[in-house]
């Protein structure tokens, strides 16, 4: 099992919440948002479409209903650090990580990741380090 930066407590399996996940083509008449960094995500290129039904109120009809998307950038950030998540909180979640880990990360993640999400981390990493560097610097 490999490490991971960022575990967040989940209740449950997300199989018994009515969790479906499948992968979409955008189109070009749509303009679809990554929930996560709130790209736009272009024409034709993929994204995760994942579904959340509220457990065992399904078939009433207050049932609540949630949908998220998620650019592949994100996704592989989500792959690379995480072991559970929460959805609309990655990239806060991961940056508080690395925070709270000084500034150190599993570099073997960084092959993991996208260009864009390489770059994103780098730029957490690089805000992360110049805080350091200030805390040592005050008297």
């Amino acid at each position: 099992m490999r490490p991971c930066l960022v575990d967040k407590h989940v209740r449950w399996d997300l199989r018994d919440l009515g969790y479906l996940q499948h992968v979409w083509r955008a189109k070009s008449v749509d303009v679809v948002r990554c929930t996560e960094c709130g790209r736009k995500i272009a024409p034709d290129e993929a994204y995760e479409l994942s579904w959340n039904f509220s457990p065992a109120i399904c078939w009433m009809e207050n049932a609540e209903y949630s949908t998220f998307r998620t650019c592949r950038d994100c996704e592989s950030a989500r792959a690379a650090f995480f072991c559970a998540f929460h959805y609309c909180h990655v990239w806060e979640d991961l940056r508080n990580a690395i925070r709270e880990n000084d500034g150190k990360i599993r570099w073997e993640a960084m092959r993991e990741l996208t260009p864009s999400a390489r770059g994103m981390v780098c730029d957490i990493l690089e805000e992360v380090w110049e805080g350091l560097g200030e805390q040592d610097a005050q008297p």
